[in-house]
């Protein structure tokens, strides 16, 4: 079992559990739809979860900061719902930022999670722009239930601080190791490309697959908007009349 001292990270679960909850009640009592619900459900989860800055004071400002980058993101996959090859292309671009927004520290990544799931969740429930408002009102209201949870209910961050890691133990006998090299810390700047380029890959190839199934429907002569077979057309101009056989008596 993974250590867990001081029961933090059970806590922890049970408070998102808790928040998650709430705005997902509070959606629901104030009449928003569906998908709005879903979607205030996932904002108090990415809010409760990945907002991790080392004080107090940050986590609320950095909570408070989600909507900035959060309402673009929702306006821009709304608008661009019925036009694919942009909304790949804009997906990316979310994704590049977000990658490169990790540069700037705890804050830079919540940011960065924040507006990709935002793109993600309106793509996956097909939001249209007539929506908007009340997703907008779901982010609000599923933001004020996460830091009502986490900064007024159960601040737990306020009364146990975080257990540092102990270092690993060294056996008795074991020689000691050897001094470590100083190696150079990894440069920030492939990161958002190498992680960019294998969904822009993954995004072409699924385009192309979707072209060879046109295609195939196009020469089997299905239509592409049912999948069915066209109407037999009787063609009697070019039927060959066989002729009659006497029987063989006659």
């Amino acid at each position: 079992m993974a250590p867990d001292p001081g029961l933090v990270r059970l806590r922890v679960s049970l408070r998102a559990v808790l928040g998650v909850g709430l705005a997902v009640a509070l959606a629901e009592l104030l009449g928003l739809s569906l998908v709005a619900s879903i979607t205030a459900g996932l904002a108090a989860l990415l809010a409760l979860f990945t907002v991790g800055d080392p004080t107090v004071r940050r986590q609320a400002v950095t909570t408070a900061l989600l909507p900035a980058v959060g309402f673009p993101v929702l306006a821009l996959a709304a608008l661009l719902h019925g036009a694919p090859l942009l909304r790949d292309a804009a997906w990316l671009l979310v994704i590049f930022a977000g990658v490169y927004a990790r540069r700037w520290g705890p804050r830079g990544h919540a940011l960065g999670i924040f507006a990709f799931m935002q793109f993600f969740v309106t793509q996956f429930l097909h939001a249209v722009p007539a929506q908007l408002p009340e997703l907008y009102a779901a982010t609000l209201i599923a933001l004020a239930a996460a830091g009502t949870v986490r900064f007024a209910l159960w601040p737990i961050e306020r009364r146990v601080p975080p257990p540092p890691c102990p270092p690993p133990c060294p056996a008795r006998d074991s020689p000691a190791p050897p001094p470590a090299r100083p190696s150079r810390s990894p440069s920030p700047r492939g990161g958002p490309r190498r992680r960019t380029a294998p969904l822009g890959g993954a995004l072409v190839l699924g385009r192309r697959h979707r072209l060879v199934d046109l295609r195939q429907h196009l020469l089997a002569g299905r239509d592409a908007r049912t999948g069915l077979p066209p109407r037999p057309r009787h063609r009697h101009r070019h039927r060959r009349r066989l002729p009659r056989r006497r029987p063989a008596g006659r």
